[in-house]
């Protein structure tokens, strides 16, 4: 007989651990966003205003989550290529 993990606590953690993959957010405060805006995605797709008013951040933290998830990609490597070049 095969027994198979419940897959709830293997997504939970996933979630998790992407929410504190954000600047400024660790375990306690992942898992108060997570429970006021239900899913991940909802997290990434909130403004600043939503973040500080709905997620219980400051202005500062919900400012450098929203500047990290509208910044292009290649804008930040040209930038660290600049900073790397100047140093």
């Amino acid at each position: 007989m095969i027994v198979r993990k419940p897959r709830g606590p293997i997504i939970r953690e996933g979630q998790e651990a992407l929410i504190q993959g954000l600047p400024g957010i660790g375990p306690r405060l992942a898992e108060q966003l997570l429970r006021r805006f239900k899913t991940p995605r909802r997290i990434f797709m909130a403004t600043e205003a939503e973040l500080c008013f709905s997620g219980g951040l400051g202005r500062s933290k919900a400012a450098k989550i929203t500047s990290l998830l509208d910044t292009e990609y290649m804008k930040m490597e040209a930038k660290y290529n600049q900073l790397k070049l100047t140093s």
